[in-house]
């Protein structure tokens, strides 16, 4: 009989036997808990899941209508763990993103990587648009002149402008600059009248051949300098009809403008009828006629910058009134009250006359722009600029009222000036001969 407190050694071997066992069993447990943490740790590591579009690992949850995904949720296990977009923690997302269909009834549903982006169309280059003319230039300050320097080119009105001016001239009693022989300044003529100190208050002749803008502008000092120009198809249309000679030889301007480019063409009269403008204006002795497109358009930005540089103001002949109004305003010539009247009279017209050729067809305007190419981008761009400077002359559209209305009432312009200077003066006629000497202000 076993006595109480004790054990048996029976029973002790077999509550032994019994924790051993147990141990063994948490140890078996605890081994096969570490393997399977292991084992997720390793297929993690080794088998990430796929970025896609550069996003890192997130948890894709879709959801699907009618067969298409029609948006979507991510949860991002880079961050902080949140959900993406903020449509109930699954954010809208183009159902075309996918290449397949899934079903969301199945949380954590795989996404597949998305369809590679359609390749971007082919840039079709336009061809290049033709250069255009330089914008002009914002207004500078107005300035008012003592003298006006007024260079005139051939079948733009400008012996109608130098009529007006040769009448102010008398008006004012100002000296005016004329050839000392033979209708035209000879070159090297101003050159040598500016050395001997010769001055003067107005100009207004034509200076081709050779234009030496330098000495007048120191024989005519604080001179405001101007020209003008035509729109170059009328202007060709005018010459051609004035020289008889050159419209007998070839009948109409395209046949004109064809044998200038064959070459076959007298220099005197090409230069007379392609770009005559720019050769007039342009200071040497070098054809224009026979240029290209981009030779014109290199010798046009060439000039206008040298114009540019001098400040000349280029009238226009189709706006003649307006350009009017803008040379009385710079020289502060009081044009609207009849303090200083003159007339808008007009130059020769061959209109009307028997054999003139007309040109008004897109063929025979285009054939006669291919020749004059120079003096349509200077025509355009001068043309711009004068509607610029007419917007910063205050009170404008008054004043040109009032010189319009000043020119019909005027009598008329003084008596036509002379060829050349007056070596001596008429006493006869002394008040007016006294402005047209050739000793000018000295």
């Amino acid at each position: 009989m076993r006595r109480p407190g004790h054990f048996s050694s029976r029973s002790f071997l077999s509550s032994s036997r019994l924790s051993n066992n147990f141990i063994v069993f948490l140890i078996g447990v605890s081994t096969i808990i570490a393997l399977l943490i292991i084992r997720s740790l390793t297929s993690h590591l080794l088998h990430p899941e796929p970025a896609i579009h550069g996003i890192p690992k997130k948890e894709y949850h879709l959801r699907v209508e009618g067969g298409s995904v029609v948006s979507g949720g991510y949860r991002d296990f880079g961050g902080n763990g949140g959900w993406g977009g903020n449509d109930n923690s699954v954010p809208s997302v183009p159902a075309n993103m996918f290449t397949k269909n899934y079903d969301n009834t199945k949380n954590g549903a795989t996404v597949p990587i998305p369809s590679p982006p359609a390749p971007e169309p082919p840039v079709i280059t336009a061809p290049p648009s033709p250069p255009t003319p330089p914008p002009p230039p914002p207004p500078q300050t107005p300035k008012t002149y003592t003298s006006i320097i007024f260079v005139k080119t051939y079948k733009t009105a400008s012996t109608t402008v130098a009529m007006i001016l040769n009448s102010i001239a008398f008006k004012l009693r100002l000296n005016c600059l004329h050839p000392l022989s033979d209708g035209w300044f000879k070159e090297n003529e101003l050159k040598d009248r500016s050395r001997l100190g010769q001055r003067f208050d107005v100009s207004f002749r034509h200076m081709s051949p050779t234009l030496e803008l330098s000495p007048l502008q120191k024989i005519i000092p604080n001179a405001f300098l101007t020209t003008i120009m035509r729109d170059p198809i009328t202007k060709f249309n005018s010459m051609f009809n004035f020289v008889q000679s050159t419209r007998s030889k070839y009948g109409n301007a395209i046949n004109f403008v064809e044998s200038v480019k064959e070459g076959k063409v007298a220099v005197n009269e090409k230069n007379d009828l392609c770009n005559n403008v720019g050769y007039s204006l342009s200071g040497g002795k070098i054809s224009l006629a026979e240029l290209d497109y981009e030779e014109s358009r290199e010798y046009a930005e060439k000039m206008i910058r040298d114009f540019e540089s001098r400040n000349m103001f280029v009238m226009i002949m189709e706006k003649m009134n307006e350009s009017l109004v803008v040379i009385c305003e710079r020289m502060n010539w009081d044009c609207y009250s009849g303090a200083i009247s003159f007339k808008d009279t007009k130059e020769r017209s061959n209109a009307g006359k028997p054999g003139t050729v007309k040109c008004e067809d897109e063929e025979c305007k285009k054939s006669i722009k291919s020749c004059n190419e120079v003096d349509y981008i200077l025509y355009e761009y001068y043309k711009n600029k004068l509607e610029e400077i007419i917007k910063y002359i205050p009170d404008f559209e008054r004043k040109l009222k009032l010189l319009e209305e000043n020119m019909k009432k005027s009598k008329g312009n003084a008596q036509k000036y002379p060829v050349n200077c007056k070596q001596n003066v008429n006493p006869d006629v002394r008040e007016f001969e006294e402005i047209h000497t050739c000793k000018g202000n000295s």
